[in-house]
């Protein structure tokens, strides 16, 4: 549990100081390292209030619909792959 809220504040920190791809490629790791990993969700919806665009219809917002899409195909992955301890 101190491991996922430490993951979720160095996933915070990354949204308000680094660019996309950082944050983006710690979402993806972390939907492989934890268990139903759903705050990934909640944090692209975050970083779409921050930094999304405005007056756009729901096309328009291809960084949310695009993330979510690689999200659920991780999620989907991480289902199919063996896990030797």
């Amino acid at each position: 549990m101190l491991m996922r809220l430490i993951f979720n504040a160095l996933i915070f920190l990354s949204i308000a100081l680094f660019p996309w791809p950082v944050y983006t490629s710690l979402m993806i790791a972390g939907v492989f390292i934890f268990p139903k990993f759903f705050e990934s969700v909640l944090w692209i919806l975050v970083v779409e209030v921050l930094s999304g665009p405005t007056g756009v219809s729901w096309y328009g917002h291809y960084y949310t619909l695009i993330s979510l899409l690689v999200i659920i195909i991780s999620a989907f992955i991480k289902t199919r792959i063996r896990f030797y301890e």
